[in-house]
């Protein structure tokens, strides 16, 4: 039996997630998770992202530990570096 190739695993694994993230969130704002909690994705202005700030959001969830950085977050906005960095935020639609 062959063993796995890690790196294509993780290769493909980033892929995944860059072709489900860019395309919904550039376009439409939202990925499903955001249509189900009544969610989208804006620049801090209110206005739709930009497709960088679109690939900076993606590219940070890359980041080692990135999932914690919620932890160290401002009180008056919790938010990941996914946020922080491309200068995003995560706002209520409904």
């Amino acid at each position: 039996m062959k063993e796995p190739d890690i790196v294509l695993n993780i290769v493909i694994g980033y892929a995944v997630v860059v072709l489900y993230y860019v395309p919904l969130e550039g376009m439409f704002g939202v990925t499903l998770g955001k249509l189900v909690t009544g969610t989208r994705v804006v620049d801090e202005q209110g206005r739709p992202p930009s497709w960088g700030q679109v690939l900076g959001r993606t590219f940070a969830r890359f980041i080692p530990f990135e999932a914690f950085s919620v932890l160290f977050a401002r009180e008056d906005r919790v938010s990941g570096w996914h946020d922080r960095l491309p200068k995003t935020l995560v706002v209520r639609i409904r």
